[in-house]
């Protein structure tokens, strides 16, 4: 068989098993499916064309966001990839075309950075309690990977809003879209819990047009007539997500519950009520007690969040640290939950 056409056929069928196996809820054998794919296409790759690739890569980030598997060598190596088209980076962008490519680009190789700094503890072990964090990016490396998503906004500002006066159509939502992906993207990078700064209000009105921009791309999805409920490649569920899975801004978590509620989407293998449901759970566990703090308070926060999923049962099974207060910064406790889907 024709190399080529031995790698589009792999790459179509691990496309459907992906979106099959998602769509039924069988997150851990969709992300298998496209593990799989991508081993076997790296071995017989070649230059192919802009489609091929373009897919691999959508499925590249899917797998690492969602599973983070590979070894910090494996993820460092990939965060180098695009070097020379960040360097090429126009002042301003011409289309929305170029804009998009230079964005997934930038995003894709935060991804893998971020996941070779992961920290991975074992909660047997004994470490302070403080020292849980799931992310502790060196400064220097944090420092270039948001330059980077800057130099991308200020290069991307006139295009947008260029695009805003249109109110509508399909160049809209592409600019408004990639414009809440920059948000998800910059905002999972600048939080970097180990400098206990999420509580401080900083971005707070990031995460307000993060809230704003899904609900407003939901609607729009919701004129043309054809709402769908499965999507291949990302949208607003994982910025949503950032929302309320990394800042916890209490008032701002409860809308994207509602909206992840109103609008129920699978994304890739991100499934909008699975999400919802966990964040609920998050809600019940750590602001119980609180009075009205703005933020859930970083001695409250709910550490070494892991999830696993029994497709069979439709259950998902969640465990996390959470601070005992009034205890001193020393105890912890593992709570865990079944929560249906």
């Amino acid at each position: 068989m024709h190399p080529t056409h031995d790698m589009r056929s792999t790459l179509i069928a691990s496309l459907l098993f992906n979106c099959f196996e998602s769509f039924h809820g069988y997150h851990e054998c969709a992300i298998q499916q496209v593990k799989e794919g991508l081993r076997e296409i790296g071995e017989c790759f070649e230059a192919d064309g802009e489609g091929v690739a373009d897919l691999l890569k959508k499925l590249d980030e899917q797998a690492v966001l969602y599973a983070n598997t590979r070894n910090a060598e494996i993820h460092e190596l990939y965060r180098k990839c695009g070097q020379e088209s960040i360097d090429a980076m126009p002042r301003q962008f011409s289309t929305l075309a170029e804009a998009r490519i230079l964005l997934e680009i930038i995003i894709r190789r935060s991804v893998h950075w971020l996941a070779s700094t992961i920290q991975l503890h074992d909660f047997s072990e004994t470490c302070e309690p403080w020292s849980l964090f799931d992310v502790n990016p060196p400064a220097k490396e944090k420092k270039k990977t948001l330059y980077e998503y800057e130099r991308w906004r200020q290069a991307y500002e006139p295009l947008l809003e260029s695009e805003k006066k249109t109110k509508g159509g399909e160049s809209f939502v592409l600019a408004m879209t990639l414009r809440l992906h920059w948000l998800a993207g910059y905002l999972t990078v600048a939080s970097n819990a180990s400098d206990i700064s999420l509580d401080s209000g900083r971005f707070a009105a990031e995460l307000e047009e993060i809230v704003s921009v899904s609900g407003l791309l939901l609607v729009e999805a919701m004129k043309t007539g054809k709402p769908y409920n499965f999507a291949f490649d990302m949208q607003v569920i994982v910025p949503l997500t950032t929302v309320g899975w990394i800042y916890r801004h209490r008032a701002l978590r409860r809308k994207v519950i509602t909206l992840l509620q109103q609008s129920p989407r699978k994304e890739g293998v991100w499934d909008g009520v699975v999400i919802a449901k966990v964040l609920a759970w998050l809600v019940d566990l750590e602001e119980e007690g609180l009075a009205d703090e703005e933020y859930i308070p970083i001695n409250s926060t709910a550490r070494m969040i892991r999830m696993t999923f029994d497709a069979k049962a439709k259950v998902a099974e969640v465990s996390c640290l959470k601070p005992v207060r009034g205890a001193g910064s020393e105890k912890l406790i593992q709570m865990e939950a079944k929560i249906p889907w």
